[in-house]
């Protein structure tokens, strides 16, 4: 292995330190806690604004400094698995590197590059994750060159391994780690699926809309808005995925919907809008 000088030696700037609100919908806190215990790797679809990226930034927060929060799991063994894993991590929190996968993400990116002339090495958040542990969270990977996400098979696997070919030796991760996948089927094109080999790798999970009672929960939980004002953005966003699914289905033909609206979008224009009006309100009065 060659001598480097590492510029990002630790995952400073990536743990998950401040709590992350989010309301399950049916076990899926369980499920991404006990694959995590075991070893295993998850990949979740689901529409635009379901809240998948919420989802994976709870798992990160519970399973570092909300450990206390944690859900009791079905089996005494896999729950005490579990805290044992991610004992180190209660006052640091835990690693989560995102990575937003498209066309032009390279195998570099995953794994590390030279910088500059002085031999100077940035470690990829693959490599990273090797290292020190953490959730390596790939955001819609199926926009990403198959050849690209061949390097996480090593990662996914019995062997967890990241191979730095630039450096000339193989990364043996000894820290607890997890691959979370993240996308959106609804609008993929057919052409990008994943690889077999890269799909067996994971435990597969569909995770949809919330339904009308959680939603409203939720929005107002995050928001503060009142129960009228959020039924109505509900109303508008149920309208949009229903435009959704028919256009998914081929009921119509236009206007060209493939995702409804987040609720997160509805409750960010409304909050611009109020802001304009108060200043408009502000100049007349002056």
């Amino acid at each position: 292995m060659r001598k480097i000088n590492e510029l990002n030696p630790t995952p400073e700037g990536y743990y998950v330190t401040e709590k992350i609100y989010y309301e399950p919908q049916k076990g899926e806190i369980e499920l991404a806690l006990s694959a995590f215990a075991c070893g295993l790797h998850l990949a979740i679809d689901g529409p635009t604004g379901s809240g998948k990226s919420t989802f994976a930034k709870r798992i990160a927060y519970l399973l570092g400094k909300g450990y206390k929060e944690i859900p009791k799991l079905k089996s005494e063994k896999t729950t005490k698995l579990l805290l044992d894993k991610i004992e180190p991590y209660r006052e640091t929190g835990f690693p989560l590197y995102l990575v937003s996968c498209n066309e032009d993400l390279a195998a570099d990116d995953l794994i590390g590059r030279e910088v500059g002339m002085n031999e100077d090495w940035l470690n990829g958040q693959a490599l990273l994750g090797a290292k020190h542990g953490g959730i390596i969270y790939l955001d819609e990977p199926a926009e990403a060159r198959k050849d690209t996400l061949v390097v996480i098979h090593p990662l996914a696997d019995e062997r967890a391994t990241v191979s730095v070919p630039k450096l000339g030796y193989v990364e043996e991760c000894k820290k607890p780690h997890m691959i979370i996948m993240t996308y959106n089927s609804m609008y993929q094109d057919p052409r990008k699926k994943f690889k077999p080999s890269t799909a067996q790798r994971f435990i597969h999970e569909y995770l949809g809309y919330p339904e009308e009672s959680l939603e409203l929960k939720i929005i107002k939980e995050k928001t503060g808005i009142d129960t009228n004002l959020a039924k109505r953005i509900i109303m508008i966003a149920k309208e949009t995925r229903n435009l959704a699914e028919q256009r998914k289905a081929n009921i119509i033909a236009f206007p060209d919907y493939r995702v409804g609206i987040e609720d997160k979008r509805l409750v960010d224009q409304i909050d611009a809008e109020l802001e304009r009006l108060q200043i408009e309100e502000g100049k007349k009065v002056a």
